[in-house]
């Protein structure tokens, strides 16, 4: 652990799985390690889940029963109380069907580029913000912060919000090249340059660190097709279905087709295709990061569209009073 920024880098271990009614631990195929270089990275024994993120994991919950993994796809009332019941609840990014109060053991987050902050869903939280969703976590996990880069836009990010700060709220940085890795050897079908989602990378995580008994399930996953182009959504969805009918995970269906919502609404109390969807009410609180980025865009972008709208309409006046 990084003792000035309080961030731990999850170490390489060897890749275990477990076969689902047999109980017996799996370790990949040898010939894995001659079509992805970076599998020689397993080859150190990880001792009774000693990595951090196991640890994370293990301190909420021990003994470790039920995980609850929670896209960001559109989930029903019941759907969301079996999410509450579980042992361990981890979401994602900007956590789109988290609301202020709601349970969150880990929160995932990953680089990008694009965002202010680097990191999505640090400072655009969709429905809460970030001080209040990083003090409901116990353990954040950070996606593809392997360059000094973004070691450094982390340790930023982090500092300018108070809960990530505390001691308390471990932070661990996943090993990005060894989850590639995986995600080629699981589905070598997908294109080289395929990504894996940060869905699909903690759900591994999870079926790397939980006991054979403990049930993992998924729910908000719909594997749109409308996500990012090199998530490779389909292969995905092939693979946790396969995972689901060995009965290692369970897959709780979004209660629409919606990508982040069924008619605006993302935690659904019913859902018709002819009447629509009745949303479950939000409880108080502050103004969702998202929302509020949201309106300021579209703020800005109709400023924009009025002053060229004006600018226009003075060149057609100047033209015909010539």
């Amino acid at each position: 652990m990084d003792k000035t920024t309080g961030i731990s880098h999850e170490r390489a271990g060897f890749s275990v799985f477990w076969l689902p009614r047999a109980g017996l631990a799996r370790i990949e195929p040898p010939d894995a390690l001659w079509r992805r270089p970076m599998l020689w990275l397993w080859n150190l024994v990880d001792p009774a889940g000693a990595r951090p993120v196991c640890q994370d994991l293990r301190g909420v919950a021990d003994p470790l029963r039920s995980i609850a993994i929670v896209g960001n796809g559109p989930i029903t009332a019941y759907q969301r109380q079996q999410i509450e019941a579980a042992d361990v609840i981890i979401r994602f990014n900007k956590l789109d069907n988290w609301y202020c109060g709601d349970r969150m053991d880990i929160w995932v987050t990953r680089w990008a580029n694009h965002v202010i902050s680097k990191y999505h869903g640090i400072g655009e939280v969709e429905f809460c913000n970030t001080s209040l969703a990083a003090g409901a976590a116990s353990a954040v996990w950070v996606l593809d912060a392997m360059e000094a880069k973004h070691a450094r836009q982390l340790a930023e990010a982090l500092a300018a919000y108070a809960p990530m700060r505390r001691l308390s709220l471990a932070k661990t940085v996943i090993d990005w090249p060894r989850m590639e890795a995986l995600f080629h050897a699981r589905l070598p079908d997908a294109e080289w340059n395929a990504v894996p989602s940060s869905g699909w990378a903690a759900m591994m995580l999870a079926l790397e660190c939980a006991p054979p008994r403990a049930r993992i399930h998924l729910f908000g996953f719909n594997w749109s097709r409308r996500a990012w182009a090199a998530h490779k959504m389909g292969a995905e969805e092939a693979f946790a279905r396969r995972l689901d009918a060995a009965g290692r995970i369970r897959i709780h269906w979004p209660a629409c087709a919606g990508m982040r919502g069924c008619g605006g609404c993302p935690v659904v109390a019913s859902y018709d295709e002819r009447r629509g969807a009745v949303c479950v009410p939000r409880p108080s609180g502050p103004p969702g990061e998202g929302e509020t980025l949201r309106a300021t865009k579209f703020a800005k972008d109709n400023a924009w569209r009025a002053e060229r709208d004006a600018c226009c309409w003075k060149c057609v006046l100047s033209e015909d009073s010539d």
